[in-house]
C-alpha cells in the first residue's frame, strides 16, 4: 500500500514538472517571438525615417541644382543611405537605406515647377519596393 502511494505521488510530480517545464518553454518562445517582432518593427522604422530624410536632401539638392544625380549620405556607422535621381519632369529618386544588417529600397517620383530660377519640387509618390 506503501509503494503504491509513493508510485502515485511520484507520476504526480512528474506529470505537474512536465506541464510546469512546458508552460515556461511556452512563455519563453512567446517572449523571444515578441522581442524579435519589436526589434524588428524597430529596425523597420528606423530605416524608413533615415529613407525619408535622405529623399528630403535630395529634394533640397534638386531645388537647388537640377542636375544634381546621386549621392551617398552616412548617418553614422551603421546609417548609410544611397540616394540616385534620374530623369528631368519627373524625376524618379531611388533611396536605398541601409541600418545595421537591414536594407530597405525606396523610389519617389518628383514633379518639379520652375518659375525662372527658381525649382520648386512637389512629391508625386513614395513607395517600398
Amino acid at each position: 500500500m506503501q509503494n503504491r502511494k509513493a508510485s502515485i505521488a511520484l507520476m504526480s510530480i512528474l506529470i505537474i514538472s512536465a506541464f510546469t517545464l512546458f508552460l515556461v518553454l511556452t512563455m519563453s518562445e512567446i517572449n523571444v517571438t515578441r522581442s524579435y517582432n519589436y526589434l524588428n518593427t524597430s529596425t523597420q522604422n528606423e530605416s524608413l525615417y533615415g529613407a525619408e530624410g535622405c529623399l528630403e536632401e535630395a529634394i533640397i539638392r534638386l531645388e537647388q541644382d537640377p542636375t544634381f544625380a546621386s549621392e551617398t549620405i552616412t548617418y553614422d556607422t551603421n546609417k548609410i543611405c544611397e540616394v540616385t535621381a534620374t530623369g528631368t519632369n519627373p524625376i524618379t529618386v531611388n533611396v536605398e537605406m541601409s541600418y545595421d544588417n537591414y536594407t530597405e529600397n525606396y523610389i519617389a517620383e518628383l514633379g518639379i515647377i520652375e518659375d525662372g530660377e527658381a525649382h520648386n519640387i512637389h512629391l508625386n509618390s513614395w513607395e517600398e519596393l
